[in-house]
């Protein structure tokens, strides 16, 4: 951001800060990636309001999961199939097309929005995140696949 503060100024430009759902949601089994895009999240939020007197401006960008080689590969981990299917709704896991995500930071720079969100369904989740979250907390704590999970993941990380 540094490196292109002046140019974005002057010419009264946007920066994209790409932060993710799990800046709103539990990052269990990915708590430090977590904490990183709350961080991001805190970071745009703050550049944005710096920089809006100034006649610019920021938007984050909340993703799920994007259709990628990466997330293919990931979601290809036995562990991570066995949280897909025991303990996290479908739709939390649905892919985005790179072009939909794409499309949707496009349409929030376009009317400079102060972010942008994909898929659809995580808005929802977005705006209610002080409501629900401690209740899908207390719902993580008592899972029985995550208490399962969670040291099989630790066995695999420790060899």
């Amino acid at each position: 951001v540094r490196t292109g503060l002046e140019d974005v100024i002057a010419n009264g430009g946007q920066f994209v800060l790409v932060s993710s759902s799990y800046a709103f949601m539990n990052g269990v089994m990915n708590s430090a990636y977590a904490t990183a895009k709350a961080g991001v999240e805190a970071f745009g939020r703050g550049l944005r309001a710096e920089l809006t007197p100034l006649g610019a401006s920021a938007t984050v960008a909340y993703f799920g999961w994007i259709d990628t080689e990466l997330v293919a590969g990931a979601f290809e981990d036995p562990l991570i199939q066995r949280i897909r299917e025991d303990v996290t709704p479908g739709w939390m896991t649905r892919t985005v097309p790179v072009s939909k995500a794409g499309k949707v930071v496009i349409e929030a720079l376009e009317s400079r929005q102060p972010r942008a969100i994909a898929p659809t369904e995580w808005k929802g989740l977005f705006y209610v995140r002080g409501l629900i979250g401690p209740a899908f907390d207390k719902r993580l704590d008592e899972d029985e696949a995550i208490a399962e999970i969670v040291p099989q993941a630790e066995d695999r990380a420790g060899s």
